[in-house]
């Protein structure tokens, strides 16, 4: 693991994004900032992410540190030295991810080293992070993880197959991992934020390239959301255990405290 980018913090809530060096999770650290809070961030590309955080630091402690959340080692080290760097861990945002080939092959026409490296990143690197931050948020007397779901998980959409089957598990996993959750004060939600814009992949074709109703999830190089998301929240303590459940909005973030 790279030697963390850092900047002096004082007590607040302290949230850790992967994906953090562009697109959603860039802009979602610019928020929690001005709002107060600390940020660490990790993500692949290491000069993408020193840019970020030279960018964010103005606004408010941020860290960062260079990994692939698919790397065991890197998984299994990353939280510890958020922890370290700003002495605690109030919410966890999964939102790295990747669309796997491209440009993005049918189903009839993808691999099994694609296969394996989109779940790899986007559903099982997730629930394995998520493990780790357990003990960590349990901690504190208000926790929240927050998973980056997609459009794609339930449209169906010619060539996002593969994409979205791995974010249809994560909604699964996350929503299971919540009602197995015994502990109240920790929140954990799937959300879809909707449409994206974002630029092209090297080498993407027309079709590669989400438009307006086309899904997009919250991987690096995704840009700023352009609707409201849809939040997917645990069951309260008495309907754990029903096969069903209502859907509810997520308590709003204020200035310095989960609430």
């Amino acid at each position: 693991m790279n030697e963390g980018i850092r900047q002096s913090a004082e007590d607040r809530p302290v949230i850790a994004i992967t994906g953090g060096s562009a697109g959603l999770g860039r802009a979602l650290a610019e928020v929690l900032l001005r709002r107060g809070m600390a940020v660490a961030l990790c993500a692949r590309r290491e000069r993408r992410l020193l840019e970020a955080v030279e960018s964010l630091e103005a606004l408010g402690p941020v860290d960062g540190v260079a990994g692939d959340v698919a790397d065991p080692r890197f998984r299994n080290t990353w939280l510890s030295h958020v922890v370290r760097r700003f002495g605690h861990l109030d919410a966890l945002v999964l939102n790295a991810s990747t669309l796997g080939d491209i440009p993005m092959p049918f189903l009839r026409d993808t691999h099994i080293v694609n296969l394996r490296t989109v779940f790899e990143v986007n559903t099982f690197a997730p629930v394995l992070m998520l493990q780790q931050a357990m003990p960590l948020l349990a901690a504190r007397p208000r926790a929240l993880c927050l998973a980056v779901s997609s459009d794609a998980a339930v449209g169906g959409y010619p060539g996002w197959g593969v994409y979205g089957a791995s974010k249809a598990a994560l909604d699964l996993l996350t929503k299971t991992f919540a009602r197995e959750t015994s502990l109240d004060h920790i929140a954990v939600y799937s959300v879809d934020p909707g449409d994206m814009h974002r630029a092209a992949p090297a080498g993407g074709s027309r079709r590669t390239r989400p438009r307006a109703g086309r899904p997009c999830g919250g991987g690096g190089g995704v840009g700023l959301p352009v609707r409201s998301a849809a939040h997917r929240r645990p069951l309260p303590a008495s309907e754990r255990g029903s096969p069903r459940g209502a859907r509810h909005s997520p308590p709003p973030l204020r200035r310095g405290v989960l609430t």
